[in-house]
This record gives structure tokens, C-alpha cells and sequence, in this order.
């Protein structure tokens, strides 16, 4: 319990620092630069930062506990084998913590120590549960738990339950490989959407560039194509305001159009990315922010080479 609240009071407080340094952040730089393009450049900066750290520790997390999960079956088997030459469960686990298991042995070593220091076992069982950080292992902990207090055989349970973790990363790994072709697939529809979009705005910017064409019939007036030029109202200004962001002074609407459809675009593939690989969209938000990134990164540059 004073885990949970510790590291909750510790999360607060990260995101209390992080919160504070991005707006001193963007005082500083508000306060340097008037130009608007600046401006909004520096907050979706911020904003990316901002989401970037949580995201790269929740990578992290899942990354200690998919290789946990991995371990926890090895771990099991080897307890089992002690176990069947007759010596006690905690003796098992005591002898077993010497070994390398992986992200799982330093949990394992605290729990050998709480045994060694003669903490009840369910009690030492209930804390290296709280600190797995993982739904099957606190599952598969709850089960071994109920058969010791059943006073069921501990040796057959710990090998049926090695096998039921075996099975369940192996059917992760599957549905995996499975869905692979389907993450590839939205990547590629991602980027090629940017593609058609680039080539559009190099087939119609230079004629969009042109005040008026002559025709048999009577002289166009190019500029009456645009729908927001010269004016300001909603939503022109945020067309405007993004055209500014990326430092285009005219004829910025069709650029931002193609710009905001293809962020948009990779931010629900993103979304829909995590949620056929790992079932949640929140892991899907890193796939999101490498393709938003990717397509912010390519606009800015074909724009600065003035290439679009």
C-alpha cells in the first residue's frame, strides 16, 4: 500500500515538474519572439515533448513486463523440479533466487529475502504480486496462493500454471505475427496518402501561382479559387494560422488543407495501429505521434526547400 502511494506521489510530482518547466518554457520564448509561426511552433513542440515522456515510459513498462511474463514460467518450472526432490516451497524459492531471471530477478531476490527474514509466505507472495506490475502474473500469483491455502499438491499446480503462462505468450506471440501484416498495411496507407498529397500540391501550386489564365472564352481570375484568400473569418484563420506556423505567406490554403488531413489521418491510424497489436489505443498514441512526426517533418522541409 505504501508502494502504490509512493509512486503515485512520485508521478504527481513529475508531472507538477514537467507542467511547470514547459511553461517557463514558452514564457521565455514568448517573450523573444512576436512572430506568431514562432509562437505556435514552440507550443506543439512543447506538446510533443510533453507526450513523448509519458509515453516513453509507458514503453518501458511494458517492455519489463512482456519480458517478466517470459521469465515467470522459467521461474515456476525450476521451483517445481526443487520441489519434487522433496525440499519445501520456500527452500525452493530461496535456492532458485541465486539464478538469472531476467527484468524477474530482482523481484525475485526481495522475495527469497523476505522468506529468508521469516515473513509469512502468503504475506512475501502478496508483495512480489504487487510489484509485478502485470495482470497474469498477479492472476497466476492469485491462483498458486489459493491452492497453497487449499492445501492442494504445490508441485503439480506450479507446473500446470508454468504451462497456462507458456500458452498464453505463445498465443501472444501468434496473434502478433498475425497482425503484423495489418500494422504494415496502415503505415503504408499513412504515407501514401502523404505521397498523393504532395504530388497534388506540386501539380496545383504552380498553377494556383498564377493571378489569372486566359482561356478562349474569357480571362479566370486564379485567386478566386482559393477559399480563404483575404479573408480571416472561421474557419480561414485556422488555415491561416497553421499556413503561418509553416512558414507559408501565400497561397497557404491548399497546403494546409493536404498538411492538417494527413496529421489527422496519421493520428487515427496511429490509434488504430495500437489497437490491433497490443488492444489498446492507448499504446496506440507512440504509433500516432512517429507518423505525425514524420508527416510534420516532411511538409517542413519540402516548404523550407521551397519545393511545395
Amino acid at each position: 500500500m505504501r508502494t502504490n502511494i509512493s509512486e503515485i506521489v512520485k508521478q504527481r510530482l513529475q508531472i507538477i515538474i514537467i507542467f511547470i518547466s514547459s511553461i517557463a518554457l514558452l514564457i521565455i520564448i514568448f517573450s523573444l519572439f512576436d512572430r506568431i509561426g514562432i509562437r505556435l511552433n514552440s507550443i506543439i513542440f512543447v506538446i510533443i515533448i510533453n507526450c513523448s515522456i509519458p509515453l516513453v515510459k509507458n514503453y518501458l513498462k511494458q517492455k519489463y513486463i512482456k519480458e517478466a511474463e517470459k521469465q515467470l514460467p522459467i521461474f515456476l518450472s525450476d521451483i517445481s523440479e526443487i520441489c519434487k526432490s522433496g525440499i519445501s516451497i520456500t527452500e525452493s524459492i530461496i535456492q532458485c533466487s541465486v539464478r538469472d531471471y531476467g527484468k524477474l530477478s530482482k523481484n525475485i531476490k526481495k522475495l527469497s529475502s523476505q522468506l529468508s527474514w521469516g515473513i509469512p509466505f502468503i504475506e512475501s507472495m502478496e508483495i512480489f504480486k504487487s510489484h509485478s506490475k502485470s495482470k497474469n502474473i498477479e492472476e497466476c500469483i492469485d491462483i498458486f496462493i489459493e491452492i497453497y491455502n487449499s492445501g492442494g499438491d504445490i508441485t503439480l499446480s506450479i507446473e500446470s500454471i508454468s504451462k497456462y503462462i507458456r500458452k498464453l505468450n505463445e498465443m501472444e506471440e501468434k496473434r502478433k505475427s498475425m497482425m503484423y501484416n495489418h500494422i504494415i498495411t496502415l503505415y503504408f496507407i499513412c504515407y501514401m496518402f502523404l505521397v498523393i498529397s504532395l504530388l497534388l500540391l506540386d501539380f496545383m501550386i504552380p498553377i494556383i501561382s498564377e493571378s489569372s489564365v486566359t482561356t478562349s472564352m474569357e480571362t479566370i481570375e486564379l485567386s478566386a479559387m482559393i477559399p480563404c484568400h483575404d479573408t480571416n473569418e472561421f474557419p480561414c484563420i485556422i488555415f491561416n494560422t497553421v499556413g503561418e506556423m509553416l512558414g507559408i505567406t501565400e497561397n497557404s490554403y491548399y497546403i494546409t488543407l493536404m498538411f492538417l488531413m494527413s496529421v489527422i489521418l496519421a493520428f487515427f491510424s496511429g490509434l488504430v495501429v495500437g489497437e490491433i497489436s497490443e488492444n489498446s489505443i492507448t499504446s496506440g498514441t507512440k504509433h500516432s505521434l512517429i507518423m505525425c512526426l514524420s508527416v510534420i517533418i516532411v511538409f517542413e522541409i519540402l516548404i523550407k526547400l521551397n519545393l511545395i
